[in-house]
């Protein structure tokens, strides 16, 4: 069950910040991202190096943030891991890497966010992707070894009855 999102900018929620480390869920952004792009969740090309639109997105969040004078750079977890779900070896990986930067960019869910924020509790977090709903996605496998998105709708979370 992923869930629909609304990839945002980072814009200057992290104003003022010399350091920025993207962290990005590899579930619901990857399955968003690679949906958008047409193209296969997971192939044989990327298997062997490739990079597909999610690598590309990711790239080009760092490269943005570096081109407005910024040092950034991405940090990779488990590509079967989300962020919301990590071990303590993923965290602990994570806290390392986090503590050459001053602020974290997290594309995910809130959960995923959670984590974060949990394991590096005083730095500053911007959310880079806005839950819209739950993606109601159809896979198909093809040879050689290929997971396609066929089919996708979005179904719109239930919005709270006001007033009460």
């Amino acid at each position: 069950m992923p869930l629909a999102m609304e990839l945002q900018p980072l814009g200057s929620q992290l104003a003022g910040s010399s350091a920025v480390l993207f962290v990005a869920c590899s579930i619901c952004p990857r399955m968003h991202v690679q949906h958008r792009a047409s193209e296969p969740l997971y192939s044989w090309r990327t298997l062997l190096g490739r990079k597909d639109a999610f690598d590309r997105y990711m790239e080009m969040q760092v490269a943005s943030a570096q081109a407005s004078g910024v040092a950034a750079a991405w940090h990779r977890s488990s590509a079967l891991s989300a962020a919301c779900l990590w071990t303590e070896a993923d965290g602990a990986r994570f806290r390392k890497k986090a503590a050459l930067f001053d602020a974290l960019a997290v594309i995910g869910c809130e959960s995923a966010v959670a984590t974060i924020k949990r394991l590096a509790p005083h730095m500053p977090v911007a959310q880079l992707a806005k839950v819209v709903g739950v993606a109601n996605f159809s896979l198909r496998s093809r040879w050689p070894i290929t997971l396609e998105i066929v089919g996708a709708e979005s179904v719109p979370l239930p919005q709270p009855a006001s007033g009460a």
